[in-house]
C-alpha cells in the first residue's frame, strides 16, 4: 500500500487531509476519520477512471462533512459575567484581557465559583471564543470527574452490586455514554449540562449494562426498575441535549 497523493481540503474553517491510496484491489472505498479522508482506489482502473473516482469520493465526503457541520449545535457565545451552570451548580465567567499575556489561561476559584479567564488582549474574538470552550470543558471535566465517580459507585453499591473499573469523562458527541464488559464507565461531559435528575438517569443507564450488555427487553426492565421515569428523561435529552455544548 503506498500514499500516492496527499491533499488539503477546506472545509469552514477545518483543513482535512485527504490521502489517496492506490491498492492491489477491486474495488475501491472512502473513509472519513477524525484525521482527515482516505480514499483507496484499484491499481488495476486506468487512470481517466482512477482520476473520476477519487473526485467523486472527495465530493462525497465534502458533501457528507459539511451536512455534518450544518446539523452540529452553534458554540455558545462567553462573555464576561455570564453565569454558567453545570450540574445545577452556577458559575461566573470573569474576563480579564492583558497585554502581558502571550497565551490564555484559566482556572477556577473554588470559593467563589469565578471562572478566571485572563488572555492577550489583541485576540480575535473567534479565537478567543473556541479556546474558552476548549479551556472550559477541561476545567469541568478535572471539577467534575471526582463527584461523578462518587455519584456512580453510590448508585452502583445500591442497586446493581458490579465491580467498576476505570471511570472516564468524555468529550463524546453521539451518546451520553457508555460501558464496557469489563467495567469500564465514560460519561460525555455534554452532560454536565443536564440537570441532576436526568444527570442520573444517564449513570444508572450505563450501569445496568454491567448486567445486560444490550438494549434488550430484560435491559430496559431493569432501568424502569430502577428509574421508573425514564422515558421522561430521554424525551428531556431528546429535546434539550442537541443544545448542550461547550
Amino acid at each position: 500500500m503506498n500514499i500516492e497523493e496527499r491533499k488539503i481540503l477546506v472545509i469552514g474553517e477545518k483543513r482535512y487531509a485527504v490521502n489517496i491510496f492506490v491498492e492491489a484491489r477491486y474495488g475501491s472505498r472512502v473513509s472519513i476519520t477524525n484525521k482527515g479522508i482516505n480514499i483507496r482506489v484499484s491499481k488495476y482502473l486506468s487512470m481517466i477512471d482512477k482520476v473520476k473516482q477519487i473526485d467523486e469520493y472527495i465530493l462525497w465526503a465534502k458533501e457528507k462533512i459539511e451536512k455534518k457541520l450544518a446539523n452540529s449545535p452553534s458554540l455558545p457565545p462567553y462573555s464576561h459575567g455570564l453565569p454558567v451552570t453545570f450540574l445545577e451548580e452556577k458559575f461566573i465567567l470573569e474576563f480579564n484581557p492583558n497585554s502581558s499575556n502571550d497565551k490564555i489561561d484559566c482556572h477556577l476559584e473554588i470559593a467563589t465559583k469565578k471562572i478566571l479567564f485572563i488572555f492577550p488582549s489583541t485576540i480575535s474574538e473567534r479565537a478567543l471564543q473556541k479556546n474558552i470552550g476548549l479551556l472550559l470543558h477541561k476545567l469541568m471535566t478535572q471539577y467534575f470527574l471526582p463527584l461523578v465517580e462518587k455519584r456512580l459507585h453510590e448508585l452502583n453499591n445500591t442497586y446493581i452490586h458490579k465491580k467498576l473499573q476505570n471511570i472516564k469523562l468524555k468529550n463524546t458527541s453521539t451518546r451520553w455514554g457508555s460501558c464496557s464488559h469489563d467495567g469500564n464507565i465514560s460519561i460525555s461531559t455534554r452532560l454536565l449540562f443536564a440537570p441532576k435528575w436526568v444527570f442520573d438517569y444517564v449513570l444508572i443507564h450505563e450501569l445496568c449494562h454491567l448486567v445486560h450488555h444490550n438494549h434488550s427487553a430484560s435491559f430496559w426492565n431493569l432501568v424502569e426498575k430502577i428509574y421508573p421515569d425514564y422515558n421522561k428523561a430521554e424525551k428531556y435529552l431528546a429535546i434539550h441535549g442537541g443544545n448542550y455544548n461547550f
